[in-house]
């Protein structure tokens, strides 16, 4: 985990950088996504394996240059806490976080068309955490936290509304995710370190796929 929070620091520092670097007459954007998760079996999250997600997002870029420009960006919030029914009745609480910094290039038309394709990298760390807790004495307590970071390619279009407003759809391709999983059952029945499992899984092209579709406003 240490090596994977290293990484995210240090994009995180090479991103701020850059955007102190950027010219201070350079527009900006403020950006409101709808996003579209779908898990499929390649998930390292065992609790979002086969699944579609909806959730909302933010992103704040920085023209850096003619068709180019910075952006960073949160999203895939997801905070539930409910009671499970039935034959192990349990409270099972769950949180998910994701950030993305991303550096992207037009193509295929000037600044000032009204449509603009343009095709970003990206380095996108992600937070899943999950734990059920058994409201019965003969099923125990277990939780999972997953550390992901994912390389992507991001192909986006930009449509411009009036001088003020714009409409943005992009679909993040992941090239390679790394995943740390960290989970536990509390099974006293068993040695500490059987209750404990680590591992790091790395996968090119996971079934991760994802659609986000907003609104955005110059600055």
């Amino acid at each position: 985990m240490k090596a994977l929070f290293i990484a995210i620091n240090l994009t995180l520092f090479a991103i701020s950088n850059s955007f102190c670097q950027v010219s201070a007459g350079k527009p900006k954007s403020l950006k409101l996504f709808g996003s579209m998760h779908y898990s499929g079996n390649g998930s390292p999250d065992p609790e979002r394996i086969n699944s579609l997600n909806f959730s909302p997002a933010a992103a704040l870029a920085i023209q850096t240059r003619a068709n180019r420009f910075l952006e960073i960006g949160v999203g895939d919030l997801r905070i539930s806490s409910e009671t499970t029914n039935g034959v192990a009745p349990s409270d099972v609480n769950s949180f998910n976080l994701a950030l993305r910094g991303s550096y992207n290039i037009g193509f295929g038309a000037n600044e000032d068309a009204k449509v603009r394709p343009y095709l970003g990298l990206a380095i996108a760390p992600q937070m899943s955490r999950w734990r059920v807790e058994p409201m019965v004495s003969n099923i125990f307590l277990r939780w999972n936290n997953t550390y992901t970071i994912s390389a992507q390619i991001l192909p986006r279009a930009i449509m411009d509304l009036n001088s003020r407003f714009f409409l943005e759809i992009n679909a993040p391709i992941r090239i390679y995710d790394l995943a740390i999983v960290y989970s536990r059952i509390n099974n006293p029945s068993l040695p500490i370190e059987q209750q404990r499992s680590n591992h790091a899984d790395g996968s090119f092209f996971p079934e991760l796929f994802e659609l986000n579709i907003g609104l955005g406003m110059w600055l």
